[in-house]
Order: structure tokens, then sequence, then C-alpha cells
């Protein structure tokens, strides 16, 4: 299985950055409903994306 939150910390690392700098909590907005607000899984039948190349 893929582990994004891993592989996002080891590229990170590889671009300089010092792993004892790296926060990463691990939530899953899924969930962890209380946390984090979801478009796509509210009932309000509304979602939009924005996307942009230079």
């Amino acid at each position: 299985m893929l582990d994004l939150w891993a592989a996002n910390e080891a590229l990170l690392a590889e671009a300089g950055v010092d792993p004892a700098r790296i926060e990463n909590p691990r939530l899953c907005t899924a969930c962890h409903p209380e946390l984090f607000y979801s478009y796509r899984r509210g009932d309000r039948g509304r979602l939009a994306t924005l996307a942009a190349l230079p």
C-alpha cells in the first residue's frame, strides 16, 4: 500500500528539510469529520475546483 504521508516526508527530507522540523500528525480528513469540514461529505451538493498552470 502507498503511504503518502511517508512519501511526502521523504520528499521533504530529500529537498533538504531537516527531518526534526517535519511535523506530520497523520490525521485523516475522512476519519475525523469533527476536525475537518468536507464539502464532498456534506449534503449541500456543491463543489468547486480551481486549477492554474504557469
